[in-house]
């Protein structure tokens, strides 16, 4: 992976990692919370990934979970959690364990959704066991209501010792936009909460990105500007350009784009450069 996702995200770590010690140190009520912010692309998952790899000491259970990539159903995140765990040793009713897996065995009768919601913060809570733990909830935006009201209960569940991690973009983009709305904002209202939004990078951190990846070779002015105004500093697109230019001079970033024609070749390109890096 190129050193694009980290630049210009000292202070979000930081404040991140102190996030987990007040889990890990005890003494909360509920869980701590953190909610993360940002358009597409500028580097939310990478952000969150770079924290866990970066707690110490390492979380005991790690729950992670997203909506399904075309269609939402109820349940998603918990669902993607129970993806691949036995679940036959959790005291919990089958036939609801069924339902919030998303099992196509599930039984036609299901539970009311009041007590359905509760056993969702049960099976959680039963994952979680003596923790402490991180509950990653990725593209919050893309859930679906009864998975935004099972986070929203989390992050009020009493004596859960767990750090909630929310990624996001904003609530405008989201599926059920409303309901959304009113998941972050009882979120960024839990005592303590961390609350960060990712912007672009500046023209400087784009100038430390190219000084990483073209060691010794320090950018000029107008190269980093142009890099700048071309990806808009969003990091993906950074990432996206400086692999199609791998092993190229750096002012090849300048280039005008490949013609429509020739869009298939350069990312056969760039994957043989993804392969052997």
């Amino acid at each position: 992976m190129l050193p694009v996702s980290m630049v210009g995200r000292a202070g979000e770590l930081a404040e991140l990692d102190r996030a987990w010690s007040t889990v890990v140190g005890g003494g909360r009520r509920s869980p701590a919370v953190a909610v993360i912010t940002g358009g597409a692309g500028v580097g939310k998952s990478l952000l969150v990934a770079a924290a866990l790899d970066g707690f110490t000491p390492r979380p005991e259970v790690m729950l992670s979970g997203a909506a399904r990539v075309h269609s939402p159903a109820p349940y998603d995140w918990l669902a993607a959690v129970l993806s691949g765990r036995d679940t036959s040793r959790l005291d919990l009713p089958a036939d609801a364990l069924a339902w919030l897996a998303q099992q196509p065995t599930a039984p036609r009768e299901r539970y009311a959704p009041g007590t359905l919601l509760r056993l969702a913060v049960r099976t959680v809570r039963v994952l979680v066991g003596a923790g402490p733990a991180v509950l990653v909830v990725e593209d919050l935006h893309a859930l679906d209501p009864a998975s935004l009201n099972l986070v929203g209960e989390l992050a009020t569940a009493a004596g859960l010792p767990a750090l909630l991690v929310v990624a996001t973009r904003p609530a405008a983009h989201a599926v059920a936009p409303e309901l959304a709305g009113r998941t972050l904002a009882r979120l960024c209202g839990v005592r303590g909460a961390v609350r960060q939004h990712l912007g672009p990078l500046r023209p400087a951190e784009v100038a430390e990105v190219l000084t990483q990846v073209y060691a010794g070779r320090p950018p000029g002015a107008r190269l980093v500007h142009g890099i700048w105004q071309r990806t808009g500093g969003n990091p993906y697109a950074l990432t996206e350009l400086l692999a199609a230019h791998a092993g190229q001079d750096p002012e090849t970033l300048l280039d005008p784009p490949a013609p429509a024609g020739q869009v298939g070749q350069v990312g056969q390109d760039r994957q043989r450069c993804r392969v052997t890096r």
